[in-house]
């Protein structure tokens, strides 16, 4: 993409976020934007690749505390994306830090303003509210400190009653903190509480030539009230069967009680795979339609639309030898594979894009799955490393037998030549 059409597609959003102001858009008026400016195909994907550039070199940035130029990357990025949750997350971080080293209140109003927007991108996002929870805490704290100074210096020089009055202080300040704590709790816990929640029976439409290349199993299907909306949620996992997959296209609709369409959503998933979905490979999928009516009562997910290939000679993925932080987690079912890999080598260090294939062999669900991926020189010293988490606990679990593939991109600030080889820690499995 030339660099004019990607400064007209920024000025656009930006325009756009400035009339919302602080109103809640959605992926179609974004599309839009899209289709007003005359983007093609290989201008979106273009920019999803600066998009994916500007994220990459701002977490690297943030993870070494280089906060003057992580944050004008992740500024970027969420300029090209505005939706996105982890690119908001880490910009929300980034404001974060550097509010804890220079105390500026326009960085922690930044702080809070992005990890906001996680929220209302996902609702349940556990390191925003978090984030949210912590940094309110630390300036309440601050403030409270602030106070305290000046009520000592006001009373500097009334020796006859500072035994009293520190006395008075601490004993209001320790019931002050724990009222406080047990406020926190109680708002923590609102978060989780959801007026008039209800599950919504879904029906799948697929033809039987479709069926016989994928199976879509629905893990669930409700309606959620969140602040002043009510939004649907569907979440699914998809497997491939016989052929390879490459992409699949869907429409979602919603009922009334009169059987009436009352919304329509449709998605294309053909640029979510940057590697091919194998036979016996599994993805879970969700899907969020902002905005329903009251009068919800049933939904149809329709697969329209497939395109696959028939299955190679794949070479066999090379199997990693994992490590444990907890012992008494450690499984010999659980096996972690790598199928692709590739390093794209830039100025100031390298790119690793890497294809796992989680193979779960236990006899239980994986429910939830946390590892680091440790980089390391050829002195077996380590240079770089990171936590991903490849199954969430909001998503549809992994069964047994089940083998999920996960791709990631990850930015390592080290020359090419100073890395040897990686490993991978398991941090936590439930």
């Amino acid at each position: 993409m030339e660099k004019d059409l990607l400064k007209n597609y920024v000025e656009a959003v930006l325009k756009f976020q400035q009339e919302k102001q602080n109103t809640r858009w959605s992926l179609a008026e974004l599309e839009n934007i899209s289709n007003n400016l005359g983007l093609s195909q290989e201008d979106l994907t273009q920019i999803e690749e600066y998009f994916k550039a500007s994220l990459d070199r701002g977490t690297g940035f943030l993870y070494y505390n280089n906060l003057e130029k992580a944050i004008p990357e992740l500024e970027m990025a969420v300029t090209l994306k505005p939706l996105h949750a982890e690119a908001l997350f880490a910009t929300a971080q980034a404001y974060a830090k550097r509010w804890q080293k220079n105390h500026a209140k326009k960085d922690l109003d930044n702080a809070l303003q992005y990890a906001e927007r996680v929220l209302q991108s996902d609702a349940r996002h556990q390191n925003a509210i978090k984030l949210i929870s912590e940094i309110t805490k630390k300036n309440q704290k601050r403030n409270q400190k602030i106070k305290t100074f000046l009520v000592i210096v006001s009373v500097v020089g009334f020796a006859i009653v500072i035994s009293v009055f520190l006395w008075w202080f601490f004993k209001e300040n320790t019931e002050e903190k724990q009222e406080k704590q047990q406020k926190n709790i109680v708002e923590k816990k609102d978060i989780y509480i959801y007026d008039n929640q209800g599950e919504i029976p879904l029906e799948l439409i697929i033809s039987p030539a479709k069926e016989k290349i994928i199976d879509v199993e629905v893990y669930n299907s409700f309606w959620r009230k969140n602040n002043e909306t009510k939004d649907y949620y569907a979440k699914f996992i998809i497997k491939s069967k016989t052929l390879e997959l490459q992409s699949f296209e869907a429409k979602l609709q919603l009922f009334d009680e009169n059987n009436q369409k009352i919304k329509e959503e449709e998605w294309n998933l053909e640029n979510q795979f940057r590697y091919e979905i194998r036979p016996n490979d599994e993805f879970p999928l969700e899907k969020t339609i902002k905005n329903i009516p009251e009068n919800i009562k049933n939904a149809t997910l329709i697969i329209t639309k497939i395109k696959s290939n028939k299955p190679e000679k794949y070479e066999n993925s090379k199997e990693i030898s994992l490590e444990w932080e907890n012992q008494n987690l450690k499984t010999r079912h659980l096996k972690i594979k790598e199928r692709h890999q590739l390093i794209e080598i830039d100025a100031d260090g390298f790119y690793h894009s890497l294809q796992f294939e989680i193979d779960n062999q236990m006899k239980k669900n994986i429910n939830y799955l946390k590892l680091k991926i440790v980089w390391f020189n050829i002195d077996e010293q380590p240079i770089f490393e990171t936590e991903i988490e490849p199954i969430l606990s909001e998503q549809p679990p992994q069964k047994n037998g089940a083998i999920r593939t996960i791709e990631k991109k990850f930015w390592v600030a080290h020359k090419r030549n100073e890395y040897e080889k990686y490993k991978i820690i398991v941090i936590e499995i439930r």
